[in-house]
C-alpha cells in the first residue's frame, strides 16, 4: 500500500521465483504480516522463522540456518 509499501511482498516473490501478483501484500493483512507470511510459506511447502534482532540490531544465527533462504530487513531513511 502507499502507507506501508510492498518491499516484503516483493522480497518473498523474488525468493520463491513468483510474480508479484502471486504473493499477497503481507503488511496489509488484518491478521498481521507474520501470521500471513508463515501460512503462505507453509502452503507452498516451506517454513518461515522470524529471528529476533538483538538490542544493537544485530543477529546471531545458528548453523541450522546454513544454506537456507532468508530475507533480511532493516530501517530505511523513510522509517
Amino acid at each position: 500500500s502507499r502507507e506501508t509499501g510492498n518491499a516484503l511482498q516483493a522480497a518473498v516473490a523474488s525468493v520463491f521465483g513468483l510474480q508479484l501478483s502471486e504473493v499477497p501484500n503481507f503488511t496489509e493483512m488484518p491478521e498481521g504480516y507474520e501470521a500471513v507470511i508463515r501460512k503462505f510459506c507453509q502452503e507452498g511447502g516451506s517454513d518461515c522463522v522470524k529471528v529476533p534482532l538483538k538490542d544493537d540490531s544485530s543477529v546471531v544465527l545458528s548453523d541450522d540456518y546454513e544454506q537456507k533462504l532468508c530475507i533480511v530487513r532493516g530501517k530505511s531513511p523513510r522509517g
